[in-house]
Protein backbone atom coordinates (compact mmCIF):
# COMPACT_ATOMS: atom_id res chain seq x y z
CA UNK A 1 0.00 0.00 0.00
CA UNK A 2 2.93 2.57 0.55
CA UNK A 3 4.58 1.71 -2.40
CA UNK A 4 0.63 2.85 -4.38
CA UNK A 5 0.66 5.98 -1.95
CA UNK A 6 4.41 6.74 -3.44
CA UNK A 7 3.26 6.02 -6.72
CA UNK A 8 0.45 7.74 -7.32
CA UNK A 9 0.96 11.42 -4.55
CA UNK A 10 2.33 13.70 -7.07
CA UNK A 11 -0.87 12.80 -9.40
CA UNK A 12 -2.98 12.94 -6.89
CA UNK A 13 -1.98 16.76 -5.76
CA UNK A 14 -2.10 17.71 -9.32
CA UNK A 15 -5.91 16.36 -9.50
CA UNK A 16 -6.51 17.62 -6.17
CA UNK A 17 -4.90 21.36 -7.19
CA UNK A 18 -7.18 21.05 -10.42
CA UNK A 19 -10.47 20.22 -8.68
CA UNK A 20 -9.96 23.42 -6.50
CA UNK A 21 -9.24 25.39 -9.01
CA UNK A 22 -12.51 24.13 -10.93
CA UNK A 23 -14.80 24.31 -7.53
CA UNK A 24 -13.13 27.70 -7.10
CA UNK A 25 -13.36 29.07 -10.89
CA UNK A 26 -9.99 29.62 -11.51
CA UNK A 27 -10.03 28.13 -15.14
CA UNK A 28 -12.43 30.46 -15.85
CA UNK A 29 -10.92 34.20 -14.15
CA UNK A 30 -7.32 32.86 -14.74
CA UNK A 31 -8.11 30.91 -18.67
CA UNK A 32 -3.93 30.72 -18.79
CA UNK A 33 -3.69 28.21 -15.72
CA UNK A 34 -4.76 25.48 -17.90
CA UNK A 35 -1.73 25.04 -19.52
CA UNK A 36 0.69 25.08 -16.63
CA UNK A 37 -1.82 22.44 -14.79
CA UNK A 38 -1.46 19.97 -17.77
CA UNK A 39 2.27 20.38 -18.10
CA UNK A 40 2.44 19.87 -14.37
CA UNK A 41 -0.15 16.88 -14.70
CA UNK A 42 2.37 15.44 -17.48
CA UNK A 43 5.26 15.87 -14.98
CA UNK A 44 3.39 14.43 -12.36
CA UNK A 45 2.15 10.91 -14.71
CA UNK A 46 6.11 10.82 -15.31
CA UNK A 47 6.87 10.80 -12.36
CA UNK A 48 4.12 8.45 -11.07
CA UNK A 49 5.85 6.43 -14.40
CA UNK A 50 9.17 6.28 -12.97
CA UNK A 51 8.02 5.00 -9.30
CA UNK A 52 6.10 2.54 -11.23
CA UNK A 53 9.45 1.13 -13.28
CA UNK A 54 11.08 1.54 -10.21
CA UNK A 55 8.61 -0.34 -8.10
CA UNK A 56 8.78 -3.29 -10.91
CA UNK A 57 12.74 -2.93 -10.80
CA UNK A 58 12.76 -4.00 -7.28
CA UNK A 59 10.33 -6.74 -7.66
CA UNK A 60 12.31 -8.33 -10.02
CA UNK A 61 9.84 -7.64 -13.06
CA UNK A 62 12.04 -5.39 -15.23
CA UNK A 63 15.70 -5.02 -15.44
CA UNK A 64 17.54 -1.79 -15.96
CA UNK A 65 16.67 -0.82 -19.34
CA UNK A 66 18.18 1.57 -21.80
CA UNK A 67 17.82 5.50 -21.53
CA UNK A 68 15.67 5.48 -24.89
CA UNK A 69 13.32 2.75 -23.86
CA UNK A 70 12.85 4.37 -20.53
CA UNK A 71 11.76 7.16 -21.77
CA UNK A 72 9.50 5.99 -24.21
CA UNK A 73 7.62 4.03 -21.26
CA UNK A 74 7.41 6.95 -19.55
CA UNK A 75 6.05 9.07 -22.25
CA UNK A 76 3.62 6.21 -22.79
CA UNK A 77 2.39 6.71 -19.42
CA UNK A 78 2.12 10.32 -20.05
CA UNK A 79 0.44 9.97 -23.45
CA UNK A 80 -2.26 7.53 -22.24
CA UNK A 81 -3.03 9.68 -18.72
CA UNK A 82 -3.30 12.34 -21.13
CA UNK A 83 -5.60 11.28 -24.30
CA UNK A 84 -7.79 9.41 -21.25
CA UNK A 85 -8.10 12.76 -19.54
CA UNK A 86 -9.07 14.47 -22.81
CA UNK A 87 -11.75 11.69 -23.14
CA UNK A 88 -13.06 12.13 -19.32
CA UNK A 89 -13.47 15.97 -20.66
CA UNK A 90 -15.52 14.89 -23.57
CA UNK A 91 -17.80 12.79 -21.70
CA UNK A 92 -18.42 14.92 -19.18
CA UNK A 93 -18.94 17.92 -21.71
CA UNK A 94 -21.77 15.19 -23.77
CA UNK A 95 -22.75 13.84 -20.94
CA UNK A 96 -23.20 16.57 -17.96
CA UNK A 97 -23.00 19.90 -20.46
CA UNK A 98 -19.86 20.79 -18.49
CA UNK A 99 -18.21 22.77 -21.40
CA UNK A 100 -14.74 21.62 -20.12
CA UNK A 101 -13.42 21.50 -24.02
CA UNK A 102 -13.36 24.85 -25.54
CA UNK A 103 -12.56 23.59 -28.87
CA UNK A 104 -10.04 21.58 -30.97
CA UNK A 105 -7.17 24.02 -30.63
CA UNK A 106 -7.91 23.77 -26.56
CA UNK A 107 -8.02 19.92 -26.42
CA UNK A 108 -4.66 19.76 -28.75
CA UNK A 109 -2.99 22.42 -26.23
CA UNK A 110 -4.07 20.45 -23.56
CA UNK A 111 -2.07 16.93 -24.72
CA UNK A 112 0.81 18.84 -25.73
CA UNK A 113 1.42 20.53 -22.70
CA UNK A 114 1.06 17.03 -20.85
CA UNK A 115 3.20 15.45 -23.00
CA UNK A 116 5.41 18.61 -22.56
CA UNK A 117 6.10 17.84 -19.24
CA UNK A 118 6.34 14.47 -19.70
CA UNK A 119 9.06 14.78 -21.88
CA UNK A 120 11.06 17.85 -20.25
CA UNK A 121 10.73 15.41 -17.20
CA UNK A 122 12.32 12.38 -19.01
CA UNK A 123 15.22 14.47 -20.20
CA UNK A 124 15.67 15.97 -16.35
CA UNK A 125 15.71 12.39 -15.17
CA UNK A 126 18.28 11.56 -17.43
CA UNK A 127 20.80 14.19 -16.57
CA UNK A 128 20.58 13.73 -12.68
Amino acid sequence: MNSLFHILKFPALVLFVNIVFEAKGIYYALPWVDMPMHFLGGVSIGFAGIAFLAFLRTRGFVSEMPFLLHAFLIMSFVGLAAVSWELWEFAADFMLNKHLQIDLFDTMGDMFFGFLGGFVLSILHRIR
